[in-house]
Parts: structure tokens; C-alpha cells; sequence
């Protein structure tokens, strides 16, 4: 029974072996499970030995910011979800109306209509200061005209229509407004704007005076001195909603502005008699919008179509839509920290078209940037009516202050074809000798100016804003020290106590110091941002120091928190006391980093990103939206981080395969051969696969032993001649996949032989005196690798027999040959040209014949013998040869 049991074991381990080692393809993660990211769970996770550094094989990820540079949501208004949008609607104004007037033959007439997505206004405004004379307020100023309001059929929806002025005083601008229809209920005056209702009814002519003088004491008292106080402008507003019902129109009149000496500060064209609009300032408007649109894009299902319009020669339109690149303003706008080139791009495809004409029409990029004392304004053309940026614009500079550049796209000119513009910014701003400064808002805009149905139309799609996921990931980007916001590019508590930046770094001059002590426990470094988690090969790579945390009786932790989508978060806990309680549910995971509570040691914060989402909140497209640092210490708890090089990487590199040996290096037939290499990944290698052929046979796998980072492979013996063929395979847990050799370039050799053949003879034994015929017996010749080439028999170096069908017998006539000594070999060549030899010596001898020996007697005497004696001799030597014959024969 023993017996049995032992042999059972045996065989079930012998069977288990086979399994193993059949394995095509060998999972390395499946041999070290400590290359598969933790699980979810708040326990401290199996990891390797700590290292300080990333591996290698990775680059810095930079990610598209932009969210929806596809325009593929939407607003209520058809607007792209993506885009602060803006445009012009209806407005019309005529300072020679004669339709209908208070007096005389001409009066004003201004109109304006909102759009389905914005609303709009119409103003005629004069300019006070044109002519010499001042209305100083101290005068006694009155106001005095008539108007009419026409329509306001929006009123209850904020339609509504006033007269403005604008004041220079000694102690800043103020305003004053005097409604002439809205809703009831008045703005909440200001120190420097006051509102006065004079509200008559509609479409009917109104007269309005007022005491300016006692309307501006009434409502300011800011100190303005009234002698040193004038009127700047004048206005009269009207102003419609979005999705108007009607017009909201204005008729005035009989305007005029005097002081107590009765001096008409409106005399030039106050009543509108001189039929034109001298002295008047407006502009008419046609309608822009800002419209998702599926008719023509260039990826996804929708591209931006931003329109502009104008109705007459002398009416304009306007679109713009943009976004903002900042979250938050503290010292500068918390942007991007842009150093080199590439840290910051601007990408998208356009497609631009006007109507040809007389007027201006024109379509561009902007991307305003500042710091905490200069502006900057740079304008890209991308259409123009007249593809020429040389005569309409004009660059121009406050040395101190702002400045303003307006520059020629790549492909000015270019008209109903789609183009991509590509822009660094650092790069733009070297070419402008711009430095130090921080972009916050990009945009486009369309204009259409002075032309009878003017339109022009520019479609924008795919826009990228492409940086790092985080603002200044390394925290260099320190223009100068602000106390109030010490850490520029992120948001901070503007405590500099607690958050700051400190030359203690891991790399360059600077990283993040953050410190909660003395029960201050709003210490932070954040930034949104937005970098999607679908790549499988993406990681963090993060330094961090953890210089304090005390244990003492509250609670104090240190993390790096990760946002996802808004409303989860990934926690990376770089340490914490005994009153910690992390727990996770569906909006929060927790993960106790490598090097975990390690006091004054930088550590590295290498996570699989894509597999800590997945194990946290299960499969989705997750994108990080906000990166935190963070820490607290309640209480007299301290904790002390700093954090540096906050970048996320990707895994670009594929397994590496070396040191190949093959053993042997020429095989022969029927010989198994054992190939091995060492493999390895930066990251996580996932397979290992051998493939090979042998002659014309399909590729297939092999099977592979593994130990530590070498693989072996045996590869069956095959026949004499054969080329086999044969390469490794390697892929990592990103897919990445290493060859060595390939199926178009494999390594090879040919199966060799070097046995020699096998001759057996039976033949008579060496040294022998042989004579009259001898048979040699080839009993057996063969080879079992290459096969049989050529069988000689060689008799003092002539060959006598060439034949390679065996058995065989050879038949050797001696008496044809001489009396002497002879060599006979015997060789045996196989295709591989292995030679097999075998030599026998040997000694002929033959008796001679009676007539030879005749012969030899007459050679040797025939010259003594003559005559009769000669006769005698040769009978009787005839009379012995014929005897002797006959008694052989007998």
C-alpha cells in the first residue's frame, strides 16, 4: 500500500511539472504579486523595497486642460457648454428722425433687440469736454428735454431705458441716472452711482427737468467739490433682454444742459435741427452669436461656430467666446508657470470665411497674460478681409504698463478651408521680448464693420490647452515674494506661516512647506486641473518629506489628495497618528504610501494612477479634477510636510531582453537545444513568449522555465539540414511589447552533423599475399544524420568501385594486376562530409602462366640459342608445356 501511495506522489508531481513547464507563456506578474497595485484598502500595502527614485522608461505627462475643447456639450442658448460667449444684437439710431418729433423738423430715434442668447442696448451718448466750455456743477446746472418711450414691451423682464451722466469730479468718477421706463424698483445707490426714477408713461412725448446741481448733492457725499466737478458725458440708454418680444425704442428731443447764466451747453445740435448726427455719438448693430454646430467639424460630432453680422454701411457686429486659464487670483492670476518651451500650448483647428466688400471683416485668437505690474494683449489674426494685418492694425506699448501686439497667423488668407493652429507660448512671448508673465484668459472674436449684410464666420474645434496636470509642479515659479500669497501658482491660505515655499528641496531652488501647528489646521496647496485617468499606463510621481508628526492626544495626518471627477477622492497618506480613521466608501479611498510615517526621509509617491481608480470606484472614465496637499495637526499636534516635482508620468518604455545564450551553438540532429535570455520591465512585465519554426513547420510557442529574471526555452531536435527559427516576446502590464529577433528577422541555425557514418566490410584479414580474385563484402554502410554522400573503394589510389547501394560486393581480380604490394581503402563519406577511411595493405602474387614463363626464358637466352640447337631446345620445351598442361587439366 505504501508502495502505491509513493508512486501516486510521484506521478501527480512528475504531472504537475509538465504543466508548469508546457506554459506557452508565463505571467510575471502572476510569479511576483508585489508588481500588481494594492487592493483597495486602507491596510498598508505589500511593496517593494523603498527607493527613492522613479524607475526609469517614463516621461512627464502633459495633459489637455481644456475641458470640451470638442464643443460637444451644450447650453440652453445652443452656446458650447465649454465657453463664456458674448455678442451684439439689434440696435439702430438716427439723429435726423422726422417720423415723429417733439418740435421742430428733426428729433433722435434709437432702437435695440436682444438675441436668443444675448441681450443688447442702444445709446447715443455726447461728449461734454469737446467743446471749451465747462458745466462745472457749481453753476446751478439744469437738465432739460423731451422723450418719448416709444416701446419697452420687456420691461417686467428688465427692458428697460434711461438718461446717464457721467461726472469728473476731484474725488473720481460718479454717475446719475434718471429712469425713464423699467420695473418697478430702483438699483441700490452706491458712493458713486445714484439712480432717480422720473418714470412717465409709454408713447406718449414726457418732459424732463432737473436740477442737476441739487440731484448730485442729493445723492453723493463723497467730497466732491462741486467747482472742481463737471459733466463729462451724457447718455441716453435703452436696453433689451435675450428672446425679446419686441423693440425697445426711444424718441428725444429738445435736449439741453444750461447754468445758472443760461449758457446752453447742448447748443450745437441739442434739438437735432441740423438733419445730421454732428455732435451725436452712436453705432448700429447687427446681430453675433456664438452656436454649437454639427454642420462641419473636425473630430467628435460638433465645432464652434462663432458669427458676426452687420445689416448696413454703417452698422457693425461682434462675437466673442472665451474661457479664463486661472483658478483663483492672488498675486498674479494662479495660471501656468511657463519656463521652456512646450510647457505650455495652445492648439485648434479653424475655418474662416467672410463676404468680400469694402468694410472690415476680420476673425482671431487672443491670449491676455499679465503679472503684478504689466499687461499684455496680443492679438493673432487667423482671417482678414484683406489678408493684410499692415494697415488696420497697430501694435503699441505703455512701457510700464501694457502693451498691445497684433500678429499675422500661419495661414492669413486661408478661406473655407480648415487649418490648425499650433502656439507656444513661450516661444510667442521670447519672440515679443515679453517675460514673466502669466496667461489667464484665451478667446476668439469676429467682427463685421460697415458693410451692407456683412457676415463673417469663424469655426473653431478641437482646442487644446496642453501643460502639466499641475500649474508649477517643482514650485520655481516664485516672481517675487508676496506674504499674502507665497506659493504663486497654487491656492493657499494667505498665511505664510504655515504654507510657504523653502529652499529644502528634492530637485531645483524651491518646494512646498506646509506646517499645522498651535491648532491651525487650514494648511492646503491646491490647484484644479484636469487630467483624465483612461490611460492605463499612467502614474504619479511625487517627492515628499515628512518632518513632524506627533502623537499626543489629537488627530494629525499628512496626505496628497487626488480629486476624481468632483466628488471622490483618492487619498495618498504619507502619515498619520494613532487618532486617524481612515475609512473608504464610494466617494473616498485611502492608501498608506510607501515609506509611510518616515520621518526626514524624501520618499517617492510612484501608484499605478489608472489601477488605484479602478480598485477605488470600480470602472469609468475618471479624470483628476484637483490636485491638494494637505495637512493637520489639531490641538498641539505637529506636522510638518514638504512636497516637490508633483508631476504624473507614463510608462513609455517596453521590457528589456538580453544576454541570449543558446546551447549548444551548433546543434546536430536528434539534439535538443536550450535558449535563454533575461527579462525585465521598468514597471511591471506581464508575459515572456517564445516563439520558433523548424524547417517550412508554422510558427509556434514554446514552453519556458523561469528563474529569477531568466527565461529558457528548449527547442525539440530536429533533422540533419533543418534551419530553425526562433525569437522572444516580452510585453508589460501597458501593453508595451520587446522583440528579440521577429518573425521577419528571427534568429536561426541549421541543423549540423558531425558523426561520421558506419562501414562494416568483410574482407581478407592485412598483409595477406592474395591472388587470382578476392570478393570485399560492404555488409553495412549507413548514417543515420546526413545520409549517405559517396562509397569508394580505392586500390592504390584509383578507385575501382562508386557505389552507395549497400549491401554491396566488390570483386577484386588480381590477376590483372601486377605482383606487388597494394592499398586498398575503403571510404565512406556522409553528406555533412563526415569521412569515414578504412585501409587494408595487401600482396598479390600470382604464379605465372607457362607461356609468360616461355617468354621470360626466350628474353633472357634466345640471343645464345641458334642454329639446330636452337630447333632442339624449342621441341622439347613445347613437349614439356604441352605435358604439364594436360596433367593440370587431368
Amino acid at each position: 500500500m505504501l508502495k502505491k501511495k509513493t508512486i501516486m506522489i510521484l506521478f501527480t508531481a512528475m504531472l504537475l511539472t509538465q504543466v508548469l513547464v508546457l506554459q506557452p507563456t508565463i505571467s510575471k506578474a502572476a510569479l511576483n504579486s508585489n508588481s500588481i497595485p494594492s487592493i483597495q484598502s486602507v491596510e498598508k500595502p505589500i511593496t517593494s523595497t523603498l527607493t527613492i527614485d522613479s524607475p526609469g522608461g517614463t516621461e512627464k505627462v502633459k495633459t489637455n486642460v481644456f475641458i470640451d475643447g470638442g464643443f460637444e456639450k451644450v447650453d440652453p442658448d445652443g452656446s458650447p457648454d465649454a465657453m463664456y460667449d458674448s455678442g451684439s444684437g439689434y440696435s439702430q439710431h438716427n439723429h435726423s428722425y422726422q417720423s415723429e418729433v417733439y418740435a421742430g423738423s428733426y428729433g433722435a430715434f434709437i432702437s435695440c433687440r436682444g438675441t436668443s442668447q444675448y441681450s443688447f442696448y442702444a445709446q447715443s451718448n455726447r461728449y461734454m469736454a469737446f467743446i471749451s466750455e465747462r458745466s462745472y456743477l457749481d453753476e446751478k446746472i439744469t437738465l432739460d428735454f423731451w422723450y418719448n418711450a416709444k416701446a419697452n414691451p420687456d420691461y417686467a423682464q428688465g427692458a428697460d431705458i434711461y438718461f446717464r451722466f457721467w461726472f469728473s469730479t476731484n474725488v473720481g468718477n460718479h454717475y446719475l441716472y434718471y429712469y425713464l421706463s423699467r420695473i418697478s424698483g430702483l438699483p441700490a445707490n452706491t458712493s458713486q452711482s445714484a439712480f432717480i426714477d422720473v418714470r412717465g408713461g409709454l408713447n406718449s412725448w414726457t418732459n424732463i427737468v432737473r436740477n442737476v446741481t441739487y440731484d448730485f448733492e442729493d445723492a453723493f457725499s463723497t467730497g466732491a467739490d462741486l467747482s472742481l466737478s463737471y459733466i463729462y458725458y451724457t447718455y441716453f440708454h435703452a436696453t433689451s433682454v435675450i428672446n425679446p418680444s419686441g423693440d425697445t425704442i426711444l424718441l428725444f428731443d429738445e435736449v439741453s444742459i444750461t447754468n445758472d447764466t443760461g449758457f446752453n451747453f447742448m447748443h450745437l445740435n441739442g434739438d437735432f435741427e441740423d438733419g445730421d448726427s454732428n455732435h451725436w455719438n452712436d453705432y448700429s448693430y447687427g446681430p453675433g452669436s456664438v452656436f454649437r454646430t454639427d454642420a462641419d467639424f473636425t473630430e467628435g460630432n460638433y465645432a464652434m461656430n462663432i458669427t458676426a453680422t452687420c445689416p448696413s454701411s454703417s452698422s457693425s457686429g461682434y462675437a466673442s467666446a472665451d474661457k479664463e486659464l486661472y483658478a483663483g487670483w492672488g498675486a498674479i492670476p494662479k495660471s501656468s508657470y511657463v519656463e521652456q518651451p512646450g510647457d505650455l500650448t495652445f492648439s485648434f483647428d479653424w475655418k474662416y470665411s467672410d463676404t468680400p466688400g469694402i468694410g472690415t471683416q476680420n476673425a482671431y485668437f487672443y491670449i491676455h497674460s499679465q503679472n503684478n505690474t504689466y499687461s499684455s494683449y496680443i492679438y493673432i489674426i487667423q482671417g482678414d478681409e484683406d489678408d493684410d494685418i499692415t494697415g488696420g492694425y497697430s501694435n503699441y506699448t505703455l512701457s510700464s504698463t501694457y502693451s498691445y501686439y497684433y500678429l499675422e497667423s500661419e495661414n492669413l488668407g486661408s478661406r473655407d478651408t480648415w487649418n490648425t493652429a499650433n502656439i507656444d507660448y513661450y516661444s510667442l512671448m521670447s519672440s515679443l521680448n515679453l517675460t514673466n508673465l502669466v496667461p489667464y484668459y484665451i478667446g476668439f472674436s469676429t467682427h463685421c464693420n460697415n458693410y451692407v449684410n456683412g457676415k463673417v464666420q469663424f469655426l473653431v474645434d478641437d482646442l487644446r490647452v496642453i501643460t502639466y496636470p499641475a500649474p508649477d509642479p517643482s514650485f520655481e515659479g516664485n516672481l517675487y515674494y508676496d506674504p499674502s500669497d507665497p506659493i504663486m501658482y497654487w491656492q493657499t491660505p494667505s498665511n505664510p506661516n504655515y504654507v510657504n515655499v523653502t529652499t529644502d528641496a528634492y530637485t531645483g531652488n524651491w518646494a512646498a512647506n506646509l506646517s499645522s501647528y498651535n491648532g491651525y489646521t487650514n494648511v492646503y496647496c491646491r490647484k484644479p486641473t484636469f487630467l483624465p485617468v483612461y490611460y492605463t499606463n499612467l502614474y504619479t510621481d511625487f517627492y515628499w518629506r515628512l518632518d513632524s508628526m506627533t502623537d499626543i492626544g489629537n488627530l494629525a495626518y499628512a496626505e496628497i489628495r487626488l480629486e476624481i471627477d468632483y466628488t471622490k477622492a483618492i487619498h495618498y497618506v504619507l502619515g498619520n497618528n494613532s487618532l486617524y480613521n481612515a475609512i473608504n466608501n464610494t466617494n473616498n479611498c485611502y492608501y498608506f504610501v510607501e515609506g509611510h510615517n518616515q520621518i526626514g526621509s524624501w520618499n517617492n509617491i510612484f501608484r499605478h494612477l489608472f489601477w488605484d481608480a479602478l480598485t477605488a470606484f470600480g470602472p469609468g472614465n475618471w479624470n483628476v479634477t484637483e490636485i491638494d496637499l494637505m495637512c493637520m495637526g489639531q490641538g498641539t499636534e505637529v506636522v510638518k510636510m514638504i512636497v516637490d516635482d508633483v508631476h504624473f508620468v507614463r510608462d513609455i518604455q517596453g521590457p528589456t531582453i538580453n544576454n541570449l545564450i543558446q546551447n549548444p551553438v551548433d546543434p546536430v540532429y536528434g539534439q535538443a537545444v536550450d535558449v535563454s535570455v533575461d527579462v525585465t520591465d521598468n514597471i511591471l512585465l506581464s508575459t515572456v513568449t517564445f516563439n520558433y519554426k523548424i524547417g517550412s513547420n508554422p510558427w509556434g510557442t514554446g514552453p519556458l522555465s523561469v528563474v529569477g529574471d531568466t527565461y529558457t526555452a528548449t527547442i525539440p531536435g530536429a533533422d540533419y539540414g533543418e534551419t530553425v527559427s526562433y525569437y522572444f516576446e516580452a510585453m508589460d502590464g501597458h501593453y508595451y511589447t520587446t522583440e528579440l529577433g521577429s518573425e521577419l528577422n528571427p534568429y536561426t541555425y541549421v541543423v549540423d552533423d558531425f558523426t561520421d557514418p558506419v562501414l562494416t566490410l568483410e574482407v581478407p584479414p592485412e598483409s595477406q599475399v592474395l591472388n587470382r580474385t578476392i570478393l570485399f563484402n560492404i555488409t553495412d554502410a549507413h548514417d543515420l544524420g546526413s545520409g549517405i554522400a559517396t562509397f569508394e573503394i580505392i586500390i592504390n589510389e584509383t578507385v575501382v568501385y562508386n557505389n552507395i547501394t549497400f549491401p554491396a560486393t566488390y570483386a577484386w581480380d588480381t590477376e590483372i594486376y601486377d605482383n606487388i604490394d597494394y592499398t586498398v581503402i575503403f571510404r565512406l563519406v556522409d553528406n555533412a562530409g563526415n569521412i569515414v577511411e578504412i585501409s587494408y595493405s595487401y600482396t598479390i602474387y600470382n604464379p605465372p602462366t607457362g607461356w609468360e614463363t616461355f617468354k621470360a626464358f626466350m628474353i633472357k637466352w634466345g640471343p645464345y640459342i641458334g642454329g639446330g640447337a636452337g630447333a632442339l631446345l624449342i621441341g622439347i620445351l613445347v613437349i614439356v608445356i604441352v605435358v604439364r598442361r594436360k596433367k593440370r587439366i587431368a
